[in-house]
């Protein structure tokens, strides 16, 4: 039997439950989704800085995402921060799980990149509402332009403010799906040529850990990317 190299990607069952008529059960996808939130619990309540001894990784990363929201949100960053640090967390911890053998990604699932997207990008524009009232509107037609240009503009504005959603969470599944069918279908044919000889066992041992550090460094350029975007797109309603 052949296999797919998107099965992997399956939300599969694993404990059927039907309450009052409803699915409640639990899938690969909804197990996946509350340990990662259970993880992002445990982060914020600084359990895990007092179960490591050396936590520069965390700090690391942490600086990262301040440096991003600094940059791109200038004066009273701080209030956003603990925000983008919980998105990258959850974005990179999530791509880096995929790696795992026999695991799955929820970053892999485009019901899951579109959800954080579009609650985002929701979350962006009542915001911007809230700040700056009905002034908001004014995003979609730069100044000093004729009218016939601007009724154009405005439609491209328009379209492409709504297309944010879209382009955030197929960005971000599509790289990940890629990387990992990819590894998928290397380790297949890398486990017909390993036996051959000492030789084929080196070569191809190196070319799979360096396609799994590529695609670790692909984890988190793509949940950089992600936060550096929202952060972006958070900018224009902050300083109208």
């Amino acid at each position: 039997m052949i296999y797919s190299p998107l099965e992997q990607f399956e939300d599969s069952m694993i404990y059927p439950i039907m309450l009052f008529g409803i699915d409640l059960s639990v899938t690969d996808l909804s197990l996946g989704y509350i340990i990662s939130i259970i993880f992002l619990s445990v982060t914020n309540n600084n359990l895990i800085d007092t179960l490591l001894v050396n936590n520069d990784t965390s700090d690391y990363f942490d600086d990262i995402v301040t440096e991003i929201v600094k940059e791109q949100l200038g004066m009273g960053y701080t209030v956003f921060l603990s925000q983008f640090q919980d998105l990258f967390l959850f974005i990179f911890s999530n791509n880096v799980a995929g790696l795992i053998p026999f695991s799955s990604s929820l970053t892999a699932q485009i019901i899951i990149t579109g959800t954080i997207a579009l609650s985002y990008n929701l979350y962006i524009i009542f915001l911007g509402f809230y700040l700056n009232g009905f002034y908001y509107l004014t995003i979609f037609l730069p100044k000093n332009l004729a009218l016939w240009l601007s009724l154009i503009i405005i439609l491209i504005e328009v379209f492409s403010y709504l297309l944010r959603s879209l382009s955030l969470s197929v960005r971000l599944f599509a790289n990940i799906v890629a990387g990992h069918a990819l590894i998928h279908v290397m380790c297949f044919f890398a486990t017909h040529i390993f036996f051959l000889s000492v030789f084929h066992a080196f070569i191809t041992s190196a070319f799979l850990f360096m396609l799994l550090g590529l695609e670790l460094l692909i984890a988190f350029i793509q949940a950089y990317i992600f936060c550096m975007l929202v952060a972006m797109y958070l900018t224009e309603i902050l300083w109208l």
